[in-house]
């Protein structure tokens, strides 16, 4: 509940400082992607806008599923980068509401994003045109997940999971109902359970092909906030607003772990490196220490142990992504940045990040602990 209702506000405080969203494009208006070689401040602006200056602040970060590209949902567009060179490509656009949450399909041929309004937008990838809009409810979507196989696209929206048949998406189908509000969702690898997070303080897992509740997990003490399975399928870490991060064994249910070492941080990010051997968070919040020091942790996934803390940006870090490789993770901030990580430098205790959203943001070295 809190994580929405923060959001709520952060996208009207983004519409108050003049973060305006495109001007409205029908589907009969679909607009080409820019070259390569226009300045972005220029590109798809609102009439009579001489330029944007800035980029919007960001909701969710994801590589595309070859690594060569990875997306940045913002609050007045979805932008496309180069992954090894930074450049900006693509500024997606066609929505008319803030984008919470963004999926690539398993091709990396479609991106969806859930928004603000109930709407589900789906992009080409390589033109950059807007190509569908998918209409359930005018409730805020906070999640939009493709199924690993691509056949599914599943999406929470207050206290129902849409699903989605990519063959037949003018019939959604409510996928599950409760009577708290869901937070997080998660495909397995195999695509056969998705897992939820849940503001009655749970985690909720459901076999897909039935819809059936196969395992309820309790831990927590507050609404569970994110929740991401391991890239093995076998154990699934989840994240509330109690600021704690357990480890759960998903064939049988089993708490297997607690992670400590972030100082009672709110993590409202959390991802597995793509070998499973390190667990990455982002804090949202703090219940212990000043607002500003919001930070990124590090944790050992098989003895539990925490590695590293950093603190870089200067707001909420909202969303984590690894590249596929595994060599590098992107951390986006409420402050409007992204930052790209060398896993092999973190780990060995030196931290040089780069920046990608506003590159002369970062002027000092991050504080590592």
């Amino acid at each position: 509940m809190y994580r929405h209702i923060i959001s709520a506000i952060i996208t009207l405080l983004f519409i108050i400082g003049g973060c305006s969203l495109p001007t409205t494009i029908t589907k009969s208006e679909k607009v080409a992607a820019p070259k390569i070689t226009e300045d972005y401040t220029q590109w798809h602006l609102p009439d009579n806008a001489k330029m944007r200056l800035g980029k919007g602040g960001v909701s969710d970060i994801e590589y595309s599923p070859d690594g060569s590209l990875f997306a940045v949902a913002s609050s007045i567009g979805i932008w496309l980068y180069d992954a090894q060179t930074s450049a900006e490509l693509k500024l997606l656009i066609g929505h008319t509401e803030y984008i919470y949450s963004i999926s690539f399909n398993p091709s990396g041929k479609i991106l969806a994003g859930g928004c603000s309004d109930g709407t589900i937008h789906l992009w080409d990838v390589k033109s950059g045109k807007h190509v569908q809009t998918l209409m359930r409810k005018k409730n805020m979507i906070y999640d939009v997940l493709f199924s690993p196989d691509g056949k599914i696209l599943v999406s929470n929206s207050w206290k129902k999971i849409i699903l989605w048949e990519i063959t037949n998406v003018k019939e959604p189908r409510i996928f599950a109902e409760t009577t708290h509000s869901f937070n997080g969702l998660s495909f397995s690898p195999d695509g056969k359970i998705l897992a939820s997070g849940n503001d009655d303080n749970a985690v909720y897992l459901w076999d897909v092909a039935s819809g059936k509740q196969l395992h309820k997990l309790q831990k927590h003490t507050d609404d569970v906030d994110y929740i991401t399975f391991s890239p093995d399928g076998k154990s699934l870490v989840s994240t509330g607003s109690d600021a704690t991060l357990h480890l759960w064994d998903v064939t049988t249910g089993y708490h297997l772990r607690s992670f400590t070492g972030h100082t009672k941080a709110v993590l409202w990010s959390i991802t597995f490196s793509p070998d499973g051997k390190t667990l990455v968070g982002g804090s949202w919040a703090s219940l212990n220490t000043p607002p500003h020091l919001w930070a990124v942790f590090l944790w050992d996934v098989a003895t539990g142990k925490h590695i590293r803390t950093i603190r870089a940006h200067e707001g909420g870090i909202g969303s984590l992504t690894f590249s596929p490789d595994g060599k590098t993770f992107a951390t986006g901030s409420s402050d409007g940045t992204v930052l790209l990580w060398n896993v092999e430098l973190i780990l060995s205790g030196v931290v040089r990040p780069k920046s990608v959203a506003r590159p002369k943001r970062l002027k000092r070295l991050p504080v590592i602990q």
